[in-house]
């Protein structure tokens, strides 16, 4: 073999074909054959490193920097990451901790190797998240990132930025000069921010996942290297997060960040590319949830003051005026009245509708599912603000039709959970239905008070019919029986159906007093269906602490109620 001089173009070409067959070829690998690419690129780096020892004179400690001992981490890295991908982690493990011992030790202080650096530690960190050692992957992506910032002040950054290529010259560090390696250097640093997210996510850590989770997003954006669609949904979900922290002005401008996107960076598509169209459903969508957590937290008192949010001292992350002007149209400050309250849910509303235009009952049943949940979750948020009697009982007969219609459309054993959450929703809606008409029975004439009766036992009949269909989606569908006992999720639930169902019974009208009892000894069934439950299981009781004190305090009532009406039928 002549000079490595020689030997260089050659050794590019084959490192080029190396690298193809690993970044396209091994796409398109037979299922019977999925690694066949990559053990062709496995050959041929190994090949590579075989010639390299025979250029063992051209290794010199006196300029560190040379092409052999270059092109040898190189191998090592890309040896390292291939092993990784046909599922060889030790092996991959051990040729990467190689190369990051070989920087350490010969370029400890040398900034021009900070791609090479950054590119193994993340590298050995998504390997450690891969088995499920986080803290170590953080300690990893730390290290990456502690190399970035000091290769971030290193005033020749533009001129001695080895680039992987530029091992294959001569003379590196002539190479380099071009400057072509910064841009690969900060597309690195932005997937160690990204994996710092992931990794602290794992954690539990939501807060330094999410500070991680904008940094790498406005990278991204500043880069001009981004998927619009995947930023634009990424940047939406984020803002879930900070909603659910009550942060709602930092939700609002994330929100107003993606809808930007989703409008002036989505030239490669068409306006009927099926992801766009996805895409700005699935924004909308989060728009909607946005509207729902500003409404729930308004009603709560919670809501984060703007001086808390983390706007006051981080930066945007996108800086423009139409950004600006979009998140102003969105709420941010706490629901103080019924205006208020009704112009977030007109947005909700237009945004609910938007995403419902996509996401049809016949093609995306159980997104349409949940689009009728939220529009009906609105509509009860919207009532907490409402003092008008007669409107908030309109906008519970709005909830009840809207899941009573979609009840009927879907099929109950495929949607189990979503119907069972609109049956329980119902007979509570059904249930405040009642306390309103039976508030307005007390000044009614005695016309007017018999059609307003049925109609008050009408509304209990649909409640405790809501209730008893709740109940009974839990029975074994062979036995018809109840489980003895329930997952702790759903002990609440259920006790809250028998206590409403008795506490029903005992509002039913009837001026007949063995109608009366009838309904009381109801009603006293149910509250002990309560008292049984918590008696066969004690460890639930908790659960239920506040509804088995109303339910022990009204048993001891029932007797007397009872003694009273039996003494009256027999006057």
């Amino acid at each position: 073999m002549g000079s490595i001089k020689e030997w260089l173009p050659k050794a590019k070409e084959d490192y080029e074909k190396a690298r193809h067959l690993m970044d396209i070829e091994s796409a398109k690998d037979p299922i019977s054959e999925p690694f066949k690419s990559r053990y062709k690129a496995a050959s041929i780096l190994n090949q590579l490193k075989e010639d390299l020892d025979s250029f063992h004179d051209s290794y010199s400690e006196e300029n560190p920097l040379n092409c052999a001992q270059l092109i040898s981490l190189l191998i090592k890295i890309d040896l390292g990451i291939n092993s990784m991908e046909t599922e060889e982690y030790g092996i991959g493990e051990k040729y990467l901790t190689s190369a990051l011992t070989l920087i350490d030790n010969l370029y400890a202080d040398n900034q021009s190797l900070v791609l090479f650096k950054c590119i193994i530690l993340n590298q050995l960190a998504y390997l450690w998240c891969s088995r499920g050692e986080y803290e170590t992957a953080v300690q990893l992506l730390t290290q990456a990132e502690s190399a970035y910032f000091s290769w971030s002040v290193f005033e020749d950054r533009n001129e001695q930025t080895i680039g992987l290529m530029d091992a294959f010259d001569l003379n590196p560090l002539e190479s380099c000069r071009n400057g072509n390696a910064v841009d690969a250097v900060e597309k690195t640093h932005t997937q160690t921010l990204y994996f710092l997210a992931q990794a602290y996510e794992k954690l539990d850590k939501g807060d330094k996942s999410a500070e991680y989770c904008k940094r790498t997003l406005k990278r991204q954006y500043e880069s001009k290297d981004f998927d619009a669609i995947d930023w634009s949904l990424h940047t939406a979900t984020l803002s879930q997060y900070f909603a659910a922290k009550n942060d709602f002005l930092t939700a609002k401008h994330l929100i107003a960040c993606a809808r930007f996107v989703l409008k002036h960076h989505i030239s490669n598509f068409g306006d009927e590319d099926e992801r766009l169209k996805r895409a700005k459903a699935d924004v909308a969508r989060i728009c909607v949830k946005y509207c729902l957590m500003l409404l729930e937290a308004s009603q709560n008192k919670t809501i984060a003051s703007e001086s808390e949010s983390g706007l006051e001292t981080e930066p945007f992350l996108l800086n423009d005026n139409e950004v600006y002007t979009m998140q102003n149209t969105m709420k941010s400050s706490s629901v103080e009245n019924f205006d208020q309250a009704r112009t977030v849910f007109l947005q909700a509303q237009s945004w609910l509708n938007e995403a419902k235009d996509y996401y049809v009952l016949d093609e995306h049943a159980s997104d349409n599912v949940e689009c009728v949940q939220d529009s009906s979750k609105l509509y009860r948020l919207l009532s907490h603000f409402e003092t008008d009697s007669d409107r908030k009982y309109k906008m519970l007969k709005r909830r009840a039709n809207l899941l009573e219609n979609l009840l009927k459309e879907i099929n109950a054993d495929y949607f189990l959970n979503q119907s069972r959450q609109m049956t329980f929703e119902l007979g509570e809606i059904y249930s405040e239905m009642t306390d309103i008409k039976i508030v307005e029975t007390n000044d009614k004439s005695d016309a007017e008070l018999v059609m307003l009766v049925k109609k008050v036992n009408g509304l209990i009949f649909k409640a405790i019919k809501y209730f008893n269909s709740f109940i009974d989606s839990f029975r074994d569908k062979t036995v018809k029986e109840l489980p003895s006992t329930f997952e702790n999720e759903i002990v609440r639930p259920m006790m809250v159906a028998y206590f409403s169902i008795g506490r029903l019974y005992s509002k039913l009208y009837t001026s007949e007093p063995k109608d009366q009892i009838k309904n009381w000894n109801a009603c006293e069934q149910y509250y002990k269906k309560v008292v049984a439950y918590i008696e066969r299981n004690p460890s639930q009781k908790e659960l239920v602490r506040e509804e088995l004190t109303l339910v022990e305090e009204m048993l001891q009532l029932i007797p007397g109620k009872l003694a009273l009406l039996l003494n009256s039928t027999t006057e």
